[in-house]
């Protein structure tokens, strides 16, 4: 991601260094928050003084998110997702006509889940920065986690087709808080046999036993065990769609047995003091900067 930290503080560092010392990991997390609290003092309280009295947007159901940590709506509910659809659609275009589209051998999830974009880059093109930087956007993020949060990455991913299940392809959580959320975007449209985002909302996800490492891959053999096979949700529908799922509170995955592409914009949103969740600011031209509200400064941690 091309972004730079604001305080010097990089938390996945910090983990790594303390993780070498053994120290376990509610240690290490307290020492990462306590040092991002040290690091832009009051920051955490102005964030959630600024939610207070921030309208949530009439296409979202917070109260619903909250409770099953994941939530679809449709195509219309956030007027600037066509303009960002299209723009995504154009730049995978344009890569897969220059031959860029490609798997890999070496990277780690490489023959099913591809990076096109990331970043800065993609934050750089003016549909998708006010597609993510949108009033609804940015209005449901803060009112799910009672601040306003930090944006932890913008994505474009490529499912190319597949017949692998490890890594993200088995049911895990996401590590880097308790709670986070991830936005997802579909830029093709998305049915069965896309290998759709599939996911277990939070209330049956905490049927499962929790496992003594956040990162670990559960089998469909050990999920099946607790819940039904139909318990499980698949995120499908037309290019524009959208989907806010709490990865670190719902069991998912995506990018199986694909036999169609999928390609999907993935949006991530943590809370300031997330314990494995860096703090980038992200770096805008100065003429979007001056147009960005107190708001989207807090969400890209520029300064005031």
């Amino acid at each position: 991601m091309h972004a730079v930290t604001r305080t010097g503080v990089d938390p996945l560092q910090i983990q790594r260094t303390l993780g070498k010392a053994r120290l376990p990991r509610p240690i290490r997390d307290k020492a990462v928050v306590a040092l991002k609290r040290m690091s832009a003092p009051g920051a955490a309280e102005a964030r959630k003084a600024a939610v207070r009295g921030m309208p949530v947007p009439s296409a979202f159901d917070v109260d619903g998110l909250r409770r099953d940590g994941a939530g679809l709506f449709p195509v219309e509910s956030v007027p600037e997702a066509g303009a960002a659809t299209r723009k995504a659609q154009a730049i995978a275009e344009d890569l897969k006509q220059k031959g860029r589209m490609k798997t890999s051998d070496t990277a780690r999830k490489g023959k099913f889940l591809v990076t096109l974009r990331q970043g800065s880059e993609l934050l750089a093109e003016p549909d998708i920065a006010d597609f993510v930087l949108s009033d609804a956007l940015l209005g449901m993020a803060s009112n799910y986690f009672g601040e306003v949060p930090v944006l932890s990455d913008v994505s474009l991913w490529w499912s190319p087709t597949n017949d692998s299940q490890q890594e993200s392809q088995c049911y895990h959580y996401d590590g880097e808080d308790r709670t986070q959320l991830k936005l997802f975007l579909h830029i093709t449209d998305v049915d069965e046999r896309s290998g759709p985002f599939t996911y277990l909302d939070a209330s049956t996800s905490a049927k499962i036993p929790a496992t003594k490492r956040v990162s670990a891959r559960l089998t469909d053999e050990l999920v099946h065990k607790y819940v039904g096979a139909d318990a499980a949700k698949r995120f499908m529908g037309p290019a524009g769609s959208l989907a806010f799922v709490d990865t670190s509170r719902c069991l998912h995955y995506g990018s199986r047995g694909n036999s169609v592409d999928r390609i999907v914009m993935m949006v991530q949103f943590t809370r300031f003091l997330a314990p494995k969740a860096a703090m980038p600011r992200w770096d805008l031209p100065e003429t979007a900067r001056t147009r960005l509200s107190k708001v989207q400064r807090m969400v890209l941690n520029l300064s005031a």
